[in-house]
């Protein structure tokens, strides 16, 4: 799945510049998001990753290698404003809900100032 998460976000195609702490939280934001499409869409996830054969041991290629790089944002249009739209409410909704449901940590609500949900 490692590779699949690589050909998704185009930042690992090349050298990191920034710092190694700012790399590392680029890193752990890219696999939290690479989770999170897995959990909403796991079959599709399943079909695109690499598999290994277990009588041989070779790697059987996922569809994500078949996949030409231009044809990842195929589709998407570009936007004239910073405005959000419905979609982007959505999405910002859903990334509410997750963080403060099965993808919170137990030290979130402390950094913010607020009370633990446990206390």
């Amino acid at each position: 799945m490692i590779f699949y998460c690589v050909f998704r976000f185009r930042c690992f195609h090349s050298s990191m510049m920034q710092r190694p702490q700012t790399v590392t939280k680029i890193v752990l934001a890219a696999c939290t998001l690479h989770n999170m499409l897995a959990d909403k869409n796991l079959a599709k996830m399943e079909q695109a990753a690499d598999k290994e054969d277990p009588a041989t041991h070779e790697v059987l290629p996922g569809e994500w290698r078949q996949q030409h790089q231009e044809d990842i944002l195929a589709g998407i249009q570009t936007k004239s404003r910073n405005t959000a739209t419905a979609s982007g409410k959505e999405v910002r909704e859903y990334l509410t809900e997750y963080y403060n449901d099965v993808g919170a940590v137990p030290w979130q609500n402390r950094m913010v100032g607020l009370p633990n949900k446990d206390a």
